[in-house]
């Protein structure tokens, strides 16, 4: 299972209306609406000159990335479905962009911002959930797993959750987690080492093999302090630990 990463998309044609949501949402003029994480914009290949102008334009005024997809030129495609020939080559079109993940953008990024942490943070959060809530199944995490874990995470991290899981396994249950980056604020942000404070909606209740709670904590708002660094392999969770008291 891929971690679940909750983001804000805004699909966008680069026409009218998308444009104009775009700079809307990006200026706050949109009561109730938040500014989207992504844009994404499915390239056809089949766009008129003026689409690919307007997306160069906007991505100078909006803070979100603007993302293109494509499934290749959409208008050769079809006619070489039809008629089982190549369309002749005329004019040549813009080279489709590679599309990256969101959490392969933010592993990637020259500077980690808010949003990247947001990325790698929930992605990081969503898979050790996901393993603690399924330790009754087996002691020992998969080596698919495991790979999944240190590409989010410094090794002494990744061997806690393994160490955690099989304590649970052991006794029998499960620990169900609920966490939610809810505020962001860079603390010491460099080009290969960054510190984040980040204040985290939190629950967990331990589940018995039978399915029974037999423990909560929370809902409650935790404060913690979250250390990422570049390696060879992009940004990765080094450390984490409470905030120290204000």
């Amino acid at each position: 299972m891929l971690p679940r990463i909750h983001l804000i998309i805004l699909s966008l044609g680069l026409g009218i209306q998308s444009t104009t949501m775009s700079l809307l949402l990006e200026r706050g003029l949109l009561p109730g609406v938040p500014r989207p994480d992504y844009g994404i914009f499915a390239d056809t290949f089949a766009e008129p000159p003026h689409v690919y102008e307007t997306r160069e334009w906007l991505r100078e005024l909006v803070s979100f990335p603007i993302v293109t997809c494509s499934f290749g030129d959409i208008a050769r495609n079809t006619w070489k479905a039809i008629t089982g020939q190549p369309v002749p080559e005329t004019a040549q079109q813009p080279e489709p962009e590679i599309l990256l993940t969101p959490l392969q953008a933010a592993q990637a990024a020259e500077v980690l911002d808010g949003m990247a942490v947001k990325v790698l943070l929930e992605a990081w959060l969503q898979l050790k959930s996901d393993l603690l809530a399924d330790g009754t199944r087996a002691a020992e995490i998969s080596a698919e797993q495991l790979n999944r874990l240190v590409q989010l995470a410094a090794p002494n991290l990744a061997e806690a959750v393994r160490n955690q899981r099989r304590l649970l396994h052991q006794r029998g249950e499960r620990l169900v987690v609920q966490a939610t980056p809810m505020v962001i604020t860079m603390l010491e942000p460099g080009p290969d080492r960054i510190t984040a404070r980040v204040v985290l909606e939190y629950a967990e209740t331990t589940v018995d093999a039978q399915g029974t709670a037999t423990a909560r904590s929370g809902p409650k708002t935790l404060s913690n302090d979250y250390v990422f660094a570049r390696t060879s392999a992009g940004w990765k969770l080094q450390g984490f630990g409470p905030s120290p008291s204000p």
